[in-house]
């Protein structure tokens, strides 16, 4: 596959693209389906009985079995659907009923439910790219929905730009190297057919910094690739939001925070959706001072838009550099993202803070399972989401606490 302008070569392995697409592959995430109705091409109707064995399916699999909240979220929100009572699905709804929390629980002043529905789409999305990628039924939740939807796995036949952006969306709640894959074969293929489309060289942008600041892809030519894509996306739309604010990761990771600071003030305008806003708070949040920053309405976007879970991570930048130990753990808390390390730098290093090593020394040895590099060069991971030299060194000091010297030594 040739080189597009600015020497940019879309991919290396057009094999594994071919392979990703191809029918019955690895689950399809962007499957086109009729969001917070229930419904996808099954009905829930004449397929119940279907349905429920692939949730049985599902609780059996490695990635649930151990997570029995998860298991009766599942349960209760697909076995209401089949009964028709999808109008009735809600957080509160779940949460009392679901999760035994009594009639009492609101979930206005518990966001425990909202939490543990993120980690029940990232688990459903790794369970059908892993274990569940050959199975016949495939139940999502969108983002910010409560009410499941039920289709059939479907080839990915109506390959399109939208189709790749959902990709690269999707990989955004995992971030994972196979998800990395996935979401880049995807995107890629798309650009050989729409080379000056500025959605999607935003998101290949967005996935070439990300698998060079995570170390899934060690081409020393990744960052000069980045800002060519960038330039070229700008040139097409300026105005795009995606192409906005992956023109503000390459800012961030450039060193650049008044270009970081200008993007975010954008972003955060009134006219823009709360999806962009919200991005534009947790832009602002990490180049602002945090003493000035304070407990901004704009937070609350981060609880309402369905976005992934390092939303959170800003406001445990904010809570962390000024010393609200247990603020910043409640962010980490939320971060979720169980297979990808970064919440576990959040959370290993607000709970060393707090006194308590040895939660925090489990959160630590997770964080190195998953990043193996991490102890050697602890530096090169916090600065890509955190700007701040001194605040750099006040998470390592957390992490210290936690055994991270001991670990390098190791």
């Amino acid at each position: 596959m040739g080189k597009h302008q600015g020497g940019l070569r879309l991919t290396k392995t057009p094999s594994l693209a071919k392979l990703l697409l191809t029918p019955k592959g690895p689950y399809n995430p962007i499957a086109e389906q009729r969001e917070g109705t229930g419904l996808g091409d099954l009905q829930p109707s004449s397929d119940a009985e279907t349905i429920m064995r692939q949730v049985s399916e599902i609780c059996r699999s490695q990635r649930f079995h151990d997570a029995p909240v998860l298991q009766r979220i599942l349960r209760y929100t697909v076995e209401s659907t089949l009964a028709g009572e999808s109008a009735q699905l809600g957080a509160t709804t779940v949460g009392r009923f679901a999760l035994g929390k009594g009639l009492k629980f609101r979930s206005s002043k518990d966001s425990s439910v909202r939490v543990a529905f993120n980690r029940l789409r990232n688990a459903l999305a790794l369970y059908y790219s892993a274990e569940g990628q050959k199975d016949d039924i495939v139940i999502r939740f969108a983002p910010g929905c409560y009410v499941p939807s039920f289709s059939h796995a479907r080839s990915d036949e109506d390959n399109g730009p939208a189709t790749a952006l959902r990709w690269a969306d999707w990989y955004q709640g995992i971030a994972t190297m196979a998800a990395h894959q996935r979401a880049s074969a995807a995107v890629q293929v798309e650009l050989t057919s729409h080379p000056d489309h500025p959605d999607l060289l935003a998101a290949y942008a967005d996935l070439l910094l990300d698998g060079h600041k995570h170390g899934y892809d060690d081409d020393p030519r990744a960052v000069q690739y980045v800002v060519d894509l960038i330039d070229r996306a700008k040139d097409a739309r300026p105005d795009n939001a995606r192409v906005q604010f992956v023109d503000s990761f390459l800012a961030l990771h450039l060193g650049n925070k008044d270009a970081v600071a200008q993007i975010g003030r954008a972003l955060t305008e009134p006219h823009n959706s709360r999806i962009n806003r919200a991005q534009g708070t947790w832009m602002l949040a990490l180049v602002s001072d945090p003493s000035d920053f304070g407990d901004r309405p704009e937070w609350d976007l981060f609880d309402q838009t369905g976005l992934p879970g390092w939303i959170h991570h800003a406001r445990f930048v904010v809570s962390y550099a000024n010393g609200e130990y247990e603020d910043a753990l409640h962010a980490a808390m939320r971060f979720g993202m169980r297979d990808w390390y970064w919440g576990y730098i959040d959370r290993a290093a607000a709970l060393a803070q707090l006194g308590l090593k040895t939660a925090a020394s489990l959160e630590l040895q997770q964080l190195v399972l998953l990043n193996h590099q991490f102890p050697k060069n602890p530096e090169r991971f916090l600065s890509s989401y955190v700007p701040n030299c001194s605040l750099v060194e006040h998470i390592k000091e957390g992490l210290e606490k936690a055994g991270l010297s001991k670990l390098d030594a190791h």
